[in-house]
């Protein structure tokens, strides 16, 4: 069986024709996962931009925690014992809902989670 040897591909060398194919599509597919992969890579680094510049405005924010009565109680996470489960957001946000939101928000969070001396992982109770 005689193959047919071609001069097309590689750097001229003469090839059989189905290694010649192979090597072609070989470069064609290092090609596209090279453009992949710096796809993959810019992308990465926007994501890491956008958390790092998300996370620096969170702890920029001034948080405050209120009871169920709507109240503003002071810093998140500082009060007593005795007070409950408190309700923490921003205090931009918190002063945007008014004492009628922050009543409602508070409440919400008690009755999903009533047990105020509970182990484990916070529930986070969304704010509508």
């Amino acid at each position: 069986m005689k193959m047919k040897l071609v001069t097309n591909g590689v750097r001229g060398i003469r090839w059989p024709m189905k290694i010649n194919e192979i090597i072609n599509e070989t470069i064609e597919f290092s090609q596209d996962f090279s453009a992949l992969m710096k796809g993959i890579d810019e992308d990465l680094a926007n994501r890491e931009k956008e958390v790092d510049e998300n996370l620096r405005k969170w702890f920029k924010d001034k948080w405050v925690r209120f009871g169920p009565d709507g109240k503003i109680r002071g810093d998140c996470a500082r009060g007593s014992s005795s007070e409950g489960k408190p309700k923490c957001l921003p205090q931009s946000k918190a002063h945007a809902l008014g004492k009628k939101g922050r009543k409602k928000a508070a409440s919400r969070k008690r009755r999903q989670d009533p047990k105020k001396n509970r182990r484990g992982k916070a529930k986070n109770v969304k704010t509508k």
